[in-house]
């Protein structure tokens, strides 16, 4: 299978919701620029909403983290809801 293969398959809409850091602060990110801009080419339509100041941990347990992806995700929802 080739690279990205079953990202280009994909038939509903993509949010990707990335730290600025990696696993702590500091570190390089997990999902680094040029694999974010792989995905928005592959997954046309694809949210691509990067959290300054989140590590690859914080993202979803703590704040600004969590806020940002509930609301990238409930407006990924409601614009394909209509």
């Amino acid at each position: 299978m080739t690279r990205g293969a079953r990202l280009s398959a994909l038939q509903c809409p993509l949010a990707l919701v990335r730290a600025e850091h990696g696993l702590a602060l500091g570190m390089p990110p997990v999902v680094t620029e040029d694999l974010a801009a792989f995905v928005r080419r592959t997954v046309p339509g694809t949210e691509d909403v990067l959290v300054t100041g989140a590590t690859h941990y914080t993202i979803a347990f703590s704040e600004p983290g969590l806020t940002t992806a509930v609301h990238a995700l409930d407006a990924m929802a409601r614009s394909t809801a209509r």
